[in-house]
């Protein structure tokens, strides 16, 4: 035990003193505040015998607080009372006194002391004689502070610093003492500079922030008091004056050549030198010029220094010999432009005009040279200024010399431009602000000096047309064109892109692109400048245009259903329309609805579009929806059920948000809000619960203010109607807040019942989270009226609520228990409730102690945290009964008093007992007993410790305790500090018992030597709570090496945890000091030693990975420390680990792959360092890692291996890591090469390594991915930004693949790659050209494209395929042509050119063709490609055709030529690509097969020769005049290939192009017509998800029985699939030939659309002709979907085809009496296997196609003929089944399957949510079914409500044993039992004939749906229907064997309360709920016997009450709930 002396604590005020800024300190050198104060009041007092201001004056002093201080000076009027004062000969003694406290006060404020502005201003208002008095006793004041050195040098500088702000009294003072002050200004910074240089790091620091403040004091010294200083030099040249600002320019100059400093300190130096020299110089322009010019150039500027006119710095300018650094001359620069004004800047001398040739040159090359962030923020600033100085000139310049200097065109807005085109897309968000100011400067001189109109600039035409060309990924472009709008205006930028509008749209819309901000700001400016523009020659039409132009396109994307348009950043853009344009609302209100004001004919589409535009409009107070109207309600709770999250969302929010809180909220809006609730609580999506919350929490203070402002109204009326005759009626606030209590009532109900047993993870989390915002905005509120008048909490809140929140504790999601936990405190803390508080029941508190007990000890993590929260909640509400009760963790009573013994007497204890700190001390004190009796078990036998009772349980609980203790407040207590003594004794023991287990190799842990493991080692699952110790199911089990890893690396977790939480809250002290603590200097030593051990040795990932969580908090608070010796101590860890790596030899460092936590300490200790240090130690650490990884050991040589891969690894964490940011950015370029030539190794670690950083280098330098494709604009960078910021990896990246080329070249016949080749193409294959790429040698990337075309010619095919991906960015569009046409002319040019040549030149000519040759990039000309790539490629023609042997470059050849014949934007017009294309076409149709099976690369060329032959089959027949090539027998060809890639590849083409032109006709409202004998039938396809199935059902409707004609106008491709030859083919395919399970998913797909337009029954001729009918296909298909070994692609396939076809069947048999018994068992095999395809267990995709088939079968659900019988219901089941998926699209694409029931084929629709859909399925399910189905139904639902459950499942006979570590848990986490059969109990009871069928609520939704739905089943009463009690009698018998026989199962658990936190409670509690509530409905049945029933009731009960999961401390509320409502049958 460390020995304890008190000492000073660690405070958090002193944290904030460091972290702190220099000018934001308190000075702690200033006289102490209250000694200060105490004078001034003794002064006042002295004086105030009179009244008069000092009493005032003294009132205020009498308030410690300096805020209230400055209130009731103003409240007071003491300012007033002194000018009175002043007049006043008797007062004025006092107003003398009063002026120098006023005076006094001042110096003692802050810097940003609220105090100190309100002085200012009473001291400026005083009288001129009294201000005189202050200016004197000021004068006086700041006299004694100017004196160097001095103790209080920087309270003197702030002082000063505020004299200078705002104060003009205060620069009056300075001015008056103005050479002290100066002198004063020298000393200090003489003083600092040298302090700056001291190596005490602290010191220096604080020196450096001080001098910044000192600088920046110069600064307004020479602006405020310039007047001032210029007299006293006018006067005297040789004065003291001018000596010192000399002698300040000199120091000034030093601070900017030393380079230690803080960057502020250059900066300010920068700015504060061209001051000083220019006031010393007094004001003169040219000799201030010159005075530059000689700084600037010292060497070039001799003559000017010998200028009369320069004398005064003669001597400083001659020892200006030296150059300063890169900063500091940009910082010089930077000074120069602020402090010079523009008619000096534009002075010339020799030639050169200081701003345009002088300073820009200088700016923009160090911009180039820095690299580190902060360097490149003050260079882009820089330029921001010199853009701002040039704007000033060129609104003052009349020479033309200059002017021309500041068009578009001159060198210098060139060289700016350039900047800008390389940095407007940088990723610090400074600099592209900045770049946008400079833009926008160079713009504003442009068009202030051009002559031309701005509208008609050629130059800013050009500049507009080059931004225009840049992709749209850039976010730079964007900001151009809003500068470029703001000066051409909008209409112009739209005639130079019209399709700008729509494009920016699109972009915003989609929510991958990054640039759609910056879209949404542009889309802006142009609607605004648009608007102004149109509206300046006519309003009424302008508007009409602009509406068209900018509203319409919105209004498109908002009515678009699509999933894939982001609706909130177009509603964004449309709230920026409406206020550009408010009256537009009119209009859209217009277009989205009928003169009526319901939804238009496109319900779905519309209503999407008015709930956004109403949102926002309501958010802009344009349209208010208080007004009440059936159609608005209509409409909005459509809104609220639908499909779309966001609509949904954007409803609730209109019904939540009021203008006026304290408006009343009418009862429909109310009542709307909980329609919404009840089907939307189950959403997954956190983002939807996170809107939902935060929509519902404004309502529920809406709803707490009005109910205030009603209350204060009510009693208003009742004070009112006391005087007056009392009215009969009810006032209107009564109902108001009665309406708000039901309201409130009800949702507090709701949300409870949804965080009950049986409800998804998702229903508990929102309700949670909507019970946490409710109550705390209804009970916390600054009003203080009461809520209790419509949220009466005392009065809700029952001990149900109680136990259910409970039973949170026990979830296994930790913020549903955190927020379970607070809700009880919250709850119990503001009810009065006796039977739920902790405190007055002591059986509960003994229970729940128990259950802790038990749970600690448990082997699964989530016990042991359930375990601490219910610590936590009995800590914070039964303190009175911790002790009336004996717990059994407090087992060692003795060490706890003994751990007390040390501070305090017995009584003092006894004392403490009470208190709540003593209260946790003594729980804590138990767990540490505990926890060293474990310690004890685990040095003996650590396998039976980890099977029966681990370690890091208990250790978790005294983590969360401590979590709640407030350590600072603990410093006096000793025993506190003991406690920690021996936690950290102990945990550090744990640590030396478990490490070695997670420090071994073996990744699966391993069992020590000498372990037995088949010895008495249990598994224990529950313990009950009792004087017994017989366990519920004890049984002996050997523990794996797993379960003891678990054990181990749990155990250091929150060893880690718990030290990290020490190291963050827990005071320091050391061993001499006076003050107390808790942590010892030594303890954190150990604490130390422990992280370095777990981080540096610990191989298994949970030991170190937690590790660094609690490291990171140690080194934040160690680097921050006022102890010397824990401040170097990260400094200390890092030098003794760098000198291990650089001498490494049996290092104990962890040598994994990746160095396991090594680059983890690394990050630690360097992300924490604290700013001030300047990333020193960043620095050092990064130049030695760099070092030691760029050397490459041989492979024999271990000792300098493994610390290279550490190196690199560590390096990857560094580079990786988010929070260097910026500071990492510099070692970029060495990093790179470091890993590029690590490629190089001979060691495979090193490789390995090297390829990880490398590819977090890509990641750092380019982003994170941004889309699927690698190589997209997006992903990628411009080449000359690329080598603008890495200029050196320029020549490195060249030498390095000048390398690989000479090694390709030197082997051309073997396989030798240089190791830098591939990363060196990977990088140059990351940049692309750009239109801004100018010409500059730096920024050239043409010195590559030779030796990467080299690269073409290696024997290696993924070289040559990189090698082309590479040379893309490194040729320019405009060039592109001529340098396919060299490539290509290679070929030809090289007489027995090698295959792999051939291959290589192809795909690089084929990459720059698909690069170029699109239409998104200008450039290429048509006219180019005519003549040099057009000509190339037909003489080349023989490498496609049967003459080229290779049969890769033959497929890679008709690719390329297909690519640009179909696929370009060039390919439609150019004549010689057609004759190409007939030529190739002949030649492979022509050609005779040959077997290409053992030829490589066969595969590739068949289905290149197959897609090029079917691109052409639309152009087959013309052109070409062989007659044997014609479409359908090229179809036939295809499809018969022996290879199935070709017939896949077919298929694959015929399906996708078929879609698109499905999809096109889809999206243009098109119509599809298919002639049926004459007559058209018009088919409209209106929804776009179900479209297939929806074109195939209405073709089917229309082809049926008959012979279909194809129509000239559907597809070319469909018309040719349904030719007799190809349609047989296809047939037979399905059924005979085809067996591919690649091939057979696109046949049947290209099935779906085929089979509609041919009638059956279909013939096929192979073997033999044979009829095939619907039912021969449906059985094929069946049998084929019934195979196990089938892929879910094929199987999806099968369902869809297979519902068409079942579809057609049924459809054809019901005109028919009775079905034939061969069909209906074909369609039972069917029904069976969409059954069984629906279930969980099956592929998304697969749930998905029996979604939509049920969709196309939905005739066969409704079953009005009742020919499938009880087929149906099943159909209806697997319907039901699918809309309670766990994936989200499944379940939509079933909810509209019930959307198409429930319309009964109306034109209008509204799409429903999937928890709607389920509801109205269950009402429609009992509605379709007749008497021949009645029976049937009653099970069907019956099985809803019990869920068939099977008792093994729930709760396993026999012994029950814990659940495994890993167990996964339920396969479906939405589906929710307890719901379901909460309102399918109903239908049972309705269809048994007991009560309604639904309820008002439920009616009223589906009045509008069920009102045409059945008319004949829906009007059968119950009497009429045929009720077989025995089927009712057999159902009941059934539930309560079940009932019992589960009741026998649970009477084997002995009594626990653990049981209520174990997962089995929930399973057995949900079957006891869904199986009574099953007979509740059961026993409802009016046909039963009344004694029957009672009797049933009475023994069911009886059986439940008795059983064991009932008798429990803690029973649950739904079962009692359940019992409840099943005795009400017989009351």
């Amino acid at each position: 035990m460390v020995s304890r002396v008190p000492i000073k604590a660690f405070r958090k005020s002193d944290v904030l003193h460091q972290s702190m800024q220099a000018s934001d300190l308190h000075v702690t050198n200033m006289e102490e505040p209250t000694s200060v104060y105490q004078a001034l009041r003794n002064k006042l007092e002295a004086v105030s015998d009179v009244p008069g201001p000092a009493r005032l004056l003294l009132q205020c002093l009498e308030n410690s607080n300096v805020t209230q201080q400055a209130i009731m000076l103003k409240t007071l009027a003491v300012g007033a009372k002194l000018k009175e004062a002043a007049s006043d000969t008797t007062l004025q003694s006092q107003t003398l006194v009063c002026v120098d406290v006023l005076v006094s006060m001042y110096l003692q404020c802050t810097v940003h002391s609220s105090l100190r502005g309100t002085l200012v201003s009473m001291q400026q208002g005083l009288p001129p004689e009294l201000k005189t008095q202050a200016v004197d006793k000021l004068s006086a004041q700041i006299k004694d502070l100017l004196v160097v050195p001095s103790v209080r040098l920087r309270y003197s500088i702030n002082v000063l610093g505020l004299l200078l702000e705002n104060f003009p009294l205060g620069a009056k003072v300075v001015a008056q003492n103005l050479p002290a002050v100066l002198n004063f200004v020298k000393e200090t910074l003489e003083v600092l500079l040298v302090d700056t240089k001291d190596e005490n790091t602290a010191k220096s620091s604080q020196a450096m922030q001080d001098c910044t403040t000192v600088l920046k004091l110069l600064t307004a010294l020479l602006q405020k008091c310039q007047a001032d200083i210029l007299a006293l030099i006018t006067t005297d040249h040789d004065n003291q004056e001018s000596y010192l600002l000399a002698d300040i320019t000199r120091i000034l100059h030093a601070i900017l050549q030393f380079n230690s400093v803080l960057q502020a300190c250059h900066s300010s130096a920068g700015i504060a030198l061209p001051a000083t020299i220019r006031t010393l110089l007094l004001n003169d322009n040219e000799a201030t010029v010159k005075a530059i010019f000689a700084l600037l150039y010292p060497n070039h500027s001799t003559e000017f220094v010998n200028d009369i006119k320069l004398s005064p710095l003669k001597t400083f300018l001659q020892s200006c010999d030296a150059k300063l650094p890169s900063f500091s001359h940009l910082c010089l620069c930077k000074g120069i432009l602020a402090k010079l004004n523009p008619e000096m800047l534009s002075t010339t001398f020799e030639n050169k005009c200081l701003l345009f040739d002088v300073i820009l040159p200088d700016i923009l090359s160090l911009c180039n040279k820095l690299s580190d962030s902060t360097s490149v923020l003050h260079g882009s600033y820089a330029l921001t200024v010199w853009s701002a100085k040039a704007l000033e000139l060129a609104r003052s310049a009349t020479e033309e010399n200059i002017r021309k200097q500041l068009i578009l065109p001159s060198s210098p807005a060139q060289q700016v431009l350039g900047y800008i085109w390389q940095n407007w897309d940088h990723p610090l968000d400074g600099i592209r602000h900045q770049c946008r100011e400079i833009f926008r400067n160079v713009l504003k001189c442009h068009v202030k000096v051009s002559n031309s109109p701005v509208r008609e600039d050629a130059d800013l035409l050009d500049l507009t047309k080059k931004v225009l060309s840049e992709d749209w990924h850039k976010r730079g472009k964007y900001v151009a064109l809003c500068c470029l709008t703001e000066e051409i205006g909008a209409q112009k930028i739209l005639q130079l892109c019209p399709q700008i509008v729509t494009r920016l749209l699109i972009l915003m819309s989609s929510e991958a692109v990054t640039a759609s901000v910056h879209a949404k700001e542009l889309h802006g400016k142009l609607s605004k400048s648009h608007k102004d523009q149109l509206t300046s020659q006519s309003h009424d039409e302008g508007i009409s245009k602009w509406q068209e132009s900018w509203i319409d396109p919105v209004l498109d994307l908002l009515c678009n259903t699509s999933t894939s348009v982001n609706r909130q950043t177009i509603s964004d853009c449309l709230s920026g329309l409406l206020k550009t344009s408010p009256e537009s609302m009119d209009f859209i209100i217009g277009r989205l609805t009928t003169d009526e004001g319901s939804l238009s004919k496109k319900s779905d589409a519309n209503l999407c579009g008015l709930i956004a535009c109403l949102k926002t409009a309501h958010s802009l107070r344009i349209q208010n929806l208080q007004t009440h109207s059936s159609a608005t309600e209509m409409m909005l709770k459509k809104a609220l059920t639908h499909s779309k999250d966001q609509v949904r969302l954007s409803s609730l929010s209109l019904l939540c948000e009021s203008h006026k809180q304290t408006d009343p909220i009418p009862g429909h809006r109310l009542s709307l809000v909980l329609h919404f609730l009840k089907y939307n609580l189950n959403s997954q999506s956190p983002s939807f619960r996170q809107q939902t919350c935060s929509s519902l929490k404004k309502l529920f203070i809406c709803v707490r203010d009005s109910s205030f402002a009603a209350l204060r109204s009510l009693r208003q009326q009742k004070k009112k109607s006391a005087k007056e005759t009392p009215q009969s009626e009810t006032p209107q606030a009564a109902k108001q807040l009665k309406q708000y209590k039901e309201f409130l009532g009800n949702v507090f109900e709701m949300l409870f019942q949804g965080i009950g047993v049986g409800a998804s993870f998702a229903r508990k989390a929102t309700c949670l989270s909507l019970l946490s915002i409710m109550l705390q905005n209804l009970l916390y509120h600054t009003s203080s009226e009461s809520i209790a008048e419509v949220f009466p909490l005392s009065a809700m809140f029952t001990s149900k609520h109680f136990h259910i929140l409970l039973e949170c504790l026990a979830d296994t999601y930790e913020p549903n228990k955190q927020f379970g936990l607070e809700l009880l405190t919250l709850i119990l803390k503001n009810t009065s409730s006796s039977s739920v508080h902790l405190k007055e029941n002591d059986h509960l508190c003994a229970v729940l102690f128990g259950i802790c007990e038990t749970l600690m000890g448990s082997v699964n993590p989530h016990d042991s945290v359930t375990a601490a929260y219910i610590l936590r909640l009995l800590l914070q509400h039964s303190v009175d009964s911790l002790y009336a009760k004996e717990w059994k963790l407090v087992e060692n009573s003795s060490q706890m008093v003994k751990l007390a013994k040390p501070s305090h007497s017995t009584a003092s204890v006894e004392q403490s007992v009470k208190d709540d700190v003593t209260n946790s001390f003594s729980i804590l004190a138990s767990l540490v007993g505990k926890l060293k009796t474990l310690l004890k078990h685990s040095k003996d036998d650590l396998l039976e410790v980890a099977a029966n009772c681990p370690i890091y349980g208990v250790i978790h609980c005294i983590r969360a305790l401590l979590a709640d203790v407030d350590m600072a407040s603990l410093v006096p207590k000793l025993e506190w500090g003991n406690l920690l003594d021996e936690i950290i004794v102990i945990c550090c023991e744990v640590s030396s018992i478990v490490s070695p287990i997670v420090q071994t190799a073996a990744p699966e842990g391993y069992v020590p030597e000498g372990a037995t493991l088949d010895e008495a080692v249990t598994q224990v699952s529950l313990k009950p709570v009792g004087k017994d110790d017989d366990t519920m199911s004890q049984e002996p089990s050997s523990v794996s090496s797993q379960a003891l890893l678990i054990c181990c690396w749990r155990s250091l977790m929150e060893i880690s945890l718990l030290f990290g939480q020490f190291a963050q809250k827990a005071p320091l002290y050391e061993e001499d000091d006076d003050c107390q603590g808790l942590l010892s200097v030594q303890q954190v030593l150990k604490i130390g030693d422990y992280f370095t051990t777990q981080l540096l040795e610990a191989r298994h990932l949970g030991a170190f990975e937690k590790g660094k969580d609690g490291f990171l908090k140690l080194c934040h608070r160690l680097w921050r420390s006022e102890i010397p010796d824990l401040r170097k101590l990260p400094c200390d860890w890092l030098t003794g680990l760098l000198s291990s790596l650089h001498n490494y030899s049996d290092s104990s460092l962890c040598a994994t792959r990746r160095s396991a936590g090594l680059p983890l300490f690394f990050e630690c200790v360097l992300t924490t360092e604290p700013e001030e240090h300047q990333h020193a130690q960043l620095k050092s650490s990064m130049g030695q890692l760099l070092s030691l990884a760029s050397s490459l050991p041989l492979p024999t040589d271990s000792k300098h291996t493994v610390p290279i891969v550490h190196a690199l690894n560590i390096l990857k964490a560094l580079f990786k890591n988010a929070k260097l940011g910026e500071n990492i950015f510099p070692y970029i370029i060495d990093g790179v090469k470091v890993t590029i030539l690590g490629f190089g190794s001979e060691v495979w670690a090193i490789r390995n390594a090297s390829t990880l950083l490398f590819s977090i280098l890509m990641t750092r330098i380019f982003g994170v991915k941004r889309g699927k494709d690698e190589h997209a604009r997006r992903n990628c960078m411009s080449g000359r930004e690329f080598f603008a910021r890495f200029p050196s990896l320029h020549p490195f990246l060249l030498d390095q693949l000048q390398l690989a080329v000479e090694r390709i070249q030197s082997c051309e016949s073997s396989v030798d790659l240089h190791p830098s080749l591939y990363p060196v193409l990977i990088l140059l294959a990351k940049l692309y050209p750009s239109p801004m790429d100018g010409a500059s040698s730096t920024l050239n990337m043409s010195a590559f494209v030779p030796l990467v075309q080299k690269c073409a010619h290696s024997t290696v095919m993924k070289t040559r395929a990189m090698a082309a991906q590479a040379l893309l960015p490194l040729i320019p569009a405009g060039q592109a042509a001529s340098n396919i046409g060299k490539l290509l002319q290679q070929i030809e040019d090289t007489p027995g050119i090698p295959q792999n040549s051939v291959h290589g030149i192809l795909l690089q000519a084929q990459g720059l063709i698909k690069t170029c040759c699109c239409a998104d990039i200008p450039g290429v000309k048509q006219e180019d490609l005519e003549s040099e790539v057009y000509p190339s490629l037909k003489s080349l023609s023989w490498i496609g055709s049967r003459s080229n042997p290779c049969a890769v470059t033959r497929a890679l050849y008709i690719e390329t030529v297909e690519f640009l014949i179909f696929d370009s934007s060039v390919g439609e017009g150019s004549h010689q690509l057609q004759k190409l294309r007939t030529t190739l076409m002949e030649t492979l149709c022509t050609e005779p097969q040959e077997d290409l099976s053992n030829i490589c690369g066969a595969a590739a060329l068949n289905v290149g020769v197959a897609q090029f032959v079917l691109k052409c089959l639309p152009h087959s027949g013309k052109g070409i005049t062989n007659s044997v090539v014609k479409p359908a027998g090229l179809l036939l060809k295809l499809l018969t290939s022996k290879y199935y890639e070709v017939r896949q590849k077919t298929l694959e083409f015929l399906n996708s192009n078929i879609a698109e032109q499905q999809n096109c006709q889809t999206a243009n409202g098109k119509t599809l017509e298919a002639k049926l004998n004459g007559t058209a039938d018009t088919v409209t396809v209106k929804d776009q998800d179900l479209s297939k199935l929806e074109i195939t059902e209405r073709l089917l409707n229309s082809s049926r029985d008959m012979d279909t004609e194809v129509d000239g106008r559907l597809h070319q491709l469909l018309g040719l699939c349904t030719e007799e030859r190809v349609i047989q083919q296809l047939v037979a395919m399905t059924m005979q030939t085809e067996r591919n399970s690649e091939v057979l998913p696109h046949l049947l797909q290209l099935m779906c659309t085929v089979m509609p337009l041919k009638p059956f029954p279909w013939t096929i001729t192979t073997p033999s002709v044979k009829q095939v009918t619907c039912g021969d296909l449906l059985q094929t298909l069946v049998r084929l979907g019934q195979e196990s070994t089938i892929k879910p692609e094929l199987q999806s396939a099968l369902v869809s085809l297979s519902s068409i076809t079942a579809d057609l069947l049924y459809t054809s048999s019901d005109q028919q009496v009775e079905v034939d018994t061969l069909v209906l068992e074909c369609l039972a095999d069917w029904v069976g296997l969409m059954l069984v395809c629906a279930q969980p267990g099956k592929y998304v995709e697969v749930r998905q196609a029996v979604a939509k088939g049920l969709a196309a079968v939905r005739g066969m659900l409704e079953d009005e003929g009742c020919l499938l019988g009880d087929l149906s219901l099943i159909l209806w089941r697997a319907l039901l089944t699918l809309l309670q998926d766990e994936d989200e699209a499944t379940r939509q694409t079933a909810a509209s399957c019930v959307l198409l029931l429930s319309n009964n084929k109306q034109e209008t629709s509204v799409s429903i949510q999937p928890t709607l859909a389920l509801h109205e399925t269950v009402e429609f399910l009992l509605l379709s079914s007749g008497k021949k189905k009645w029976h049937p139904c009653i099970l069907l639902l019956h099985d809803l409500v019990t869920g068939n459950p099977d008792l093994e499942d729930v709760f396993p006979d026999g012994q029950i044993t814990t659940e495994v570590v890993f167990e996964k848990g339920e396969t479906n986490t939405y589906e929710e039992g307890v719901e379901l059969a909460g309102f399918t109990a109903p239908s049972l009871t309705q269809a048994v004939g007991g009560s309604p069928l639904v309820d008002a609520d439920a009616q009223s939704d589906l009045h509008d749906t069920t009102s045409t739905l059945h008319q004949h089943s829906s009007s059968i009463s119950v009497q009429e229907l045929p009720v077989d009690t025995s089927v009712i009698l057999a159902l009941i018998e059934k539930d309560k064997s079940l009932l019992l026989d589960l009741c026998r199962r649970c009477s084997s658990l002995k009594t626990s309360p653990v049981f209520v936190y174990h997962s089995l409670y929930g399973r057995v509690c949900e079957t006891l709920f869904r199986l009574v509530t099953a007979l509740t409905a059961l026993l409802s049945c009016p046909l039963l016997d009344n004694t029957f029933v009672a009797g049933t009731v009475d023994k069911v009960v009886d059986n439940i009450t008795h059983c064991t999961i009932y008798q429990q401390p803690l029973p649950s509320p739904l079962v009692k709930h359940a019992l409840v409502r099943l005795q009400e049958l017989v009351k």
